[in-house]
């Protein structure tokens, strides 16, 4: 009993998470931007995810810390629609790209 207790637990965390992962991709998927970033800072009316706020007029959620941390003010940020993928252009570096993160996990 204690075994299919378990195992009920288990899926349902897995289920979840999954679940949790499709909703992201839901979200980000349809947003396009591109734009110089002027603020970094986190958003307190969302549950703290960390934004950025780009010259042109858009406020994008960045939902990987590890890049939200590498981006700088002045930074080139894009992302197009129907894509997960975010570039950061950086003056006299090489753009670097990365993916949301969940759970630890690149959602792609």
């Amino acid at each position: 009993m204690k075994y299919c207790f378990a195992i009920l637990i288990f899926s349902i965390l897995f289920y979840s998470c999954e679940t949790n992962q499709d909703v992201l991709k839901e979200k980000i998927m349809p947003l396009s931007f591109e734009g110089i970033v002027y603020e970094k800072f986190l958003d307190s009316n969302d549950r703290m995810t960390p934004k950025v706020s780009l010259m042109v007029g858009n406020v994008c959620p960045i939902y990987a810390y590890d890049a939200w941390d590498y981006i700088q003010i002045g930074d080139s940020l894009s992302k197009p629609a129907g894509s997960l993928k975010h570039t950061i252009y950086r003056k006299g570096s090489l753009p670097v790209s990365f993916y949301p993160k969940m759970d630890g996990k690149e959602v792609r």
